[in-house]
């Protein structure tokens, strides 16, 4: 629970900013950008910076996208269907790689820490970090059990991999709509705006040009191998329209 204090600590962070939005959004230069056309949009996408929380939240949809093919492996898995181990390997090496090593340290290193000086949210920001722990020996379990040597290894790994799912769905969630929203008022503009190049620029050092692209391209080849990158095939069909179908016409 906020109180006075809390809310002099962010205004002094970087709140009163919002006083500001009527008057700029008001005046009359503050026109709507028009639509990009066709033969620009590659250009306009490559000019515009990626800003902080949104190269946090879209990082999020890689986790999504994996925890997706953990539980696609669990549910092969849990009903001894063919089980191809290399999914599980890269699947972890970009767990381990791009969201442990890399996410999770921005967010230790430049959220984290402004929501403890801003003495706000402070339980959620500790639960938060020790997740970030819990779910680094819960992969050093699940690249343990890899090999799938023994029954007991495969129990651990299908044990394992259930946690780490059922951890990191509401963590994130978590994150994306209580932290991400209200870390933007705790920095000064200029701030705002240097964070996002620093992100782009440890992207860059740590995986190369295009970083995120890659990410997305090795994701995107475990989810053809498992047959689920057809986004269409995650598209039920509701109970009311299968019946409708069913009378006739």
């Amino acid at each position: 629970m906020w109180n006075l204090k809390n809310l002099g600590v962010l205004a002094a962070a970087g709140l009163l900013w919002m006083t500001f939005v009527p008057v700029v959004l008001g005046s009359p230069e503050a026109k709507p950008a028009s639509a990009p056309s066709p033969d620009k949009a590659v250009a306009v996408h490559e000019e515009t910076s990626v800003t902080a929380i949104e190269d946090l939240m879209r990082e999020h949809g890689v986790l999504d996208r994996v925890l997706l093919i953990y539980e696609e492996l669990l549910k092969r898995l849990e009903a001894d269907e063919p089980f191809p181990a290399e999914a599980l390997r890269e699947a972890t090496d970009i767990i381990r790689g791009f969201i442990q090593d890399y996410h999770e340290k921005l967010e230790e290193k430049y959220v984290f820490v402004k929501f403890r000086y801003a003495q706000a949210f402070e339980g959620l920001v500790e639960t938060l970090r020790q997740q970030h722990g819990r779910g680094r020996l819960l992969v050093k379990d699940i690249i343990s059990c890899e090999g799938l040597r023994s029954p007991d290894e495969k129990r651990k790994l299908a044990a394992s991999m259930r946690a780490f799912i059922r951890m990191y769905r509401p963590h994130k969630a978590r994150e994306d709509t209580v932290l991400f929203p209200t870390f933007r008022t705790l920095l000064y503009f200029s701030e705002y705006d240097m964070l996002g190049d620093i992100f782009e620029q440890e992207e860059a050092r740590r995986f190369g040009g295009g970083g995120f692209e890659k990410i997305v391209s090795r994701v995107e080849h475990i989810e053809k191998m498992l047959g689920i990158y057809d986004l269409s095939s995650f598209t039920p069909i509701p109970a009311t329209e299968s019946q409708g179908k069913g009378e006739g016409v």
